[in-house]
């Protein structure tokens, strides 16, 4: 549950705090995050950070800018006080009130907080848009957009009515929208639901209940899965989590902060770590089949001492090879049952010039042999290698193993950068 409606609605309800703080600063350093400086009469700045790619809002004391690399957003609200915080009705539009020094109402930021609509909004008559946080010049001058409170089901009957699917939870949260993947099994499990046989009645019932609790806040929470974040809880659970350690926190305010900084750092940690994996995982895979390969190729057998044979079969028997045949039938001295043995011959040539011809493949090829020897040696070794430093990042858990990682196999670093 991260920047679902319930959240922003328990959000609002905390900062209703920040009423009588005054915008100081908007602006952007970081790619798709917005942040407002408000300073309240007595107290710390508050730095509301507002993230569209992906979406979050949380807050934070403190007002720290960086230097470069920033931009200064709707600036005549800069020196406005906040007169009022609220959520649209269940839809995920948080709207700040602006007022001047003497209380008359100024204008409005609304806060977009869902899909690739996601955005921040400057608005003085609450019908055009003056100015956004993406993509203003598009949207200056267009009608505000307007909420779209989401549909939920007024009886058991719409609740079957609505469902859709073999997949419970699936099909509770496209009946019930406003519900995520947590909330959702939570209903699911209070109910005891069955799909053979479908208590409407008391599913409908459990999903109200569920819905209080969510709207109420009373057990805000993160649910870790060893050191990764894996879901904001509001509500006391009751379905078991296997693998999963709760963390209770103080306010939702607090455990929006924690979970959306790990989540965050864990989008950061992945985008890194995943373009570093598959590039490396592929040099692995590569060099593993290419060693295969080469493998195959050494466990056939050598011709050379084919080759050095034929050469001596026709030294030692030149008076039997007559001069322009394609080739001779010769007695294999070698053979340990005797036998005859065909050797093939070229015709422009003579017959010593031919075992000489015999000889120098038996070299070639011996040469050959030795060269992919080493080769596969070289090979087999970086295979290895490969093998080993794959080993090693998929070890790799943290944001700190990663950087280790990457300062001492900065030739990984490089090339999944330019792979980018």
């Amino acid at each position: 549950m991260h920047a679902t409606y319930y959240a922003l609605h328990a959000l609002v309800a905390e900062w209703q705090d920040l009423i009588g703080a005054r915008l100081i600063d908007a602006f952007t350093q970081q790619r798709g995050e917005l942040t407002l400086a408000l300073e309240p009469p007595d107290g710390e700045v508050q730095r509301v950070q507002v993230g569209t790619k992906p979406v979050y809002l949380m807050r934070s004391e403190g007002y720290n800018r960086a230097r470069r690399n920033t931009t200064t957003l709707f600036e005549k609200a800069h020196g406005l006080i906040v007169s009022a915080i609220g959520i649209a009705d269940l839809d995920r539009f948080v709207l700040i009130d602006l007022r001047n020094e003497s209380g008359t109402h100024i204008g409005t930021l609304h806060l977009v907080l869902f899909g690739s609509r996601a955005n921040a909004l400057w608005t003085r008559d609450d019908e055009t848009i003056k100015e956004a946080f993406q993509h203003s010049a598009d949207l200056e001058g267009e009608p505000l957009p307007r909420t779209r409170p989401a549909r939920l089901p007024f009886s058991a009957e719409e609740l079957a009515d609505q469902w859709k699917g073999d997949d419970p939870a699936r099909a509770l949260r496209r009946a019930w929208p406003l519900f995520d993947d947590l909330l959702a099994s939570e209903a699911l499990h209070r109910a005891a639901f069955d799909l053979v046989a479908p208590n409407w009645s008391n599913l409908f019932i459990t999903c109200q209940t569920v819905q209080d609790e969510a709207l109420e806040t009373q057990s805000p929470g993160i649910l870790w899965r060893g050191e990764i974040a894996h879901a904001l809880t509001l509500i006391a659970l009751e379905q078991p989590t296997p693998g999963l350690r709760l963390e209770s926190l103080p306010s939702v305010d607090r455990a929006m902060q924690v979970f959306t900084r790990r989540t965050l750092g864990q989008d950061r940690f992945s985008a890194r770590y995943d373009k570093l994996h598959t590039r490396l995982k592929r040099a692995s895979h590569q060099a593993t089949r290419r060693v295969d390969q080469m493998l195959e190729a050494l466990s056939q057998p050598s011709r050379a001492d084919e080759h050095e044979s034929a050469g001596h079969l026709l030294m030692a028997q030149l008076h039997r090879v007559t001069q322009g045949s394609e080739s001779v039938e010769l007695d294999d001295l070698f053979a340990p049952d005797g036998g005859i043995r065909t050797i093939t011959l070229d015709p422009a040539l003579s017959p010593a010039a031919n075992a000489e011809r015999y000889y120098a493949r038996a070299r070639a090829s011996r040469l050959s042999r030795e060269s992919s020897e080493e080769r596969f040696e070289r090979s087999h070794e970086e295979a290895e290698r490969l093998s080993a430093t794959l080993a090693e990042l998929e070890a790799v858990e943290t944001l700190e193993a990663l950087d280790a990682f990457e300062s001492a196999h900065g030739e990984w670093v490089r090339t999944s950068t330019s792979d980018a």
